[in-house]
């Protein structure tokens, strides 16, 4: 589990490689998606070489199990043919005076660019390691003062464990972390896709259900629960966007540092807010 507040800087990056080219009633799913009205707020296709500073910064290593590879080593973080590379290696040398055993590339929107009600479509892929553990996920940004917040507001668009090919969808807060029945209702699924190829992961967060989609096939729905419960459903405030590799935690059972390098390839990135109708 995550339990941050982090601080973060930025970083130039170099090239990369050529990029390569249901639980629900889907038919239901769509008619209820058409109706919805959103805004475009945030692109990034990642066709200049270098990181844009307007968009991004890259997260500082800190004690959180997610994060504690973090590494601003460039090698990290490549873009090339439109696309953004982060990765996840074995530190075998490449930074002399850090003992950290893997270093890690991430990237994050926050103090940038935020949505409350909206969706955010990532096209992405992913090569794993055992071990890995990748993620493309969303914070509340105001911090937690306190501990455990009633307020605490997690998204994980989309986690890839190892080299399988299944990929999780799970949204985190006070009531699947605190109380009783926490899986009433259901906050995790997972998807059977193909890791190594594009596809596009897409979350809505809508004022009344939480919607994971993968290639425009809804996976899943976190539904809010009748009474307005703040613990059970704190979505609807200003959240931002990380994307980063991440190797190792305490369900993770094993890393082999022999199936490294990981990494995963950004194609785009877009963020919609939610228009009022």
């Amino acid at each position: 589990m995550r339990y941050i507040f982090i601080i973060f800087t930025s970083v130039v990056l170099g090239a990369i490689s050529p990029k390569l080219t249901s639980t629900l009633n889907l038919e239901q799913d769509h008619e209820y998606l058409s109706r919805q009205k959103y805004h475009l707020v945030f692109y990034d296709d990642f066709n200049n070489n270098t990181l844009d500073s307007s968009h991004w910064k890259i997260i500082n290593r800190q004690h959180y199990a997610w994060a504690k590879y973090m590494s601003s080593y460039p090698a990290l973080y490549q873009i090339n043919n439109s696309c953004l590379r982060l990765s996840a290696l074995l530190n075998n040398g490449l930074v002399i005076n850090d003992t950290a055993t893997f270093l890690t590339g991430g990237v994050t929107t926050q103090g940038l660019h935020a949505i409350h009600y909206g969706k955010v479509e990532i096209r992405a892929r992913f090569h794993g390691a055992i071990g890995s553990w990748p993620a493309l996920w969303m914070l509340r940004t105001k911090p937690d003062e306190t501990w455990p917040n009633p307020r605490y507001a997690e998204i994980d668009i989309v986690e890839y464990v190892g080299r399988g090919n299944t990929v999780m969808h799970t949204v985190h807060n006070y009531h699947t972390m605190h109380l009783k029945n926490t899986d009433d209702p259901p906050h995790t699924h997972t998807s059977v896709v193909d890791p190594s190829e594009f596809n596009i992961y897409t979350v809505e967060i809508l004022p009344e259900k939480i919607l994971f989609s993968i290639n425009g096939k809804t996976k899943f729905e976190y539904p809010k629960r009748k009474g307005n419960d703040i613990r059970q459903y704190p979505f609807g405030t200003d959240m931002f966007l990380m994307m980063d590799m991440q190797v190792g935690a305490s369900w993770i059972p094993e890393i082999d540092n022999n199936t490294f390098p990981a990494y995963m390839d950004i194609d785009w990135v877009k963020m919609y807010k939610l228009s009022e109708k």
